[in-house]
């Protein structure tokens, strides 16, 4: 899960919404030739791929440890990023509020 808080001072968020499906999900293949594009091309060259904040993509690629898998790290983190094995990478995410109720942070899992 990666975080990314909405404001430039510290926010506190007190509350996190629901996860909710992004209604974005890629076969792992797909995923995997994308992130060893995202490699030797750099993740701007696929950020239209998987339709997430560029911030988000690249959160979640360090947070899998995906330099540490050599050089070609797209399976490995496709099959990292497929929690239930079924074939399929899906995004969801999450909005966190502060006390006002305003939206101040946003998450991203995969699943």
């Amino acid at each position: 899960m990666v975080v990314k808080v909405e404001t430039k001072a510290r926010a506190n968020v007190a509350r996190w919404g629901a996860w909710q499906y992004t209604h974005i999900a890629l076969s792992t293949g797909v995923t995997a030739g994308a992130i060893n594009t995202a490699y030797s091309k750099g993740i701007g060259s696929v950020l239209g791929i998987f339709g997430l904040p560029g911030w988000a993509i690249g959160n979640l690629l360090t947070a899998a440890g995906w330099t540490n898998y050599g050089n070609s790290p797209g399976n490995s983190v496709a099959r990292l990023w497929d929690k239930n094995h079924n074939g399929w990478v899906g995004f969801y995410k999450r909005t966190g509020y502060d006390g006002a109720g305003r939206a101040v942070a946003t998450a991203y899992k995969t699943e």
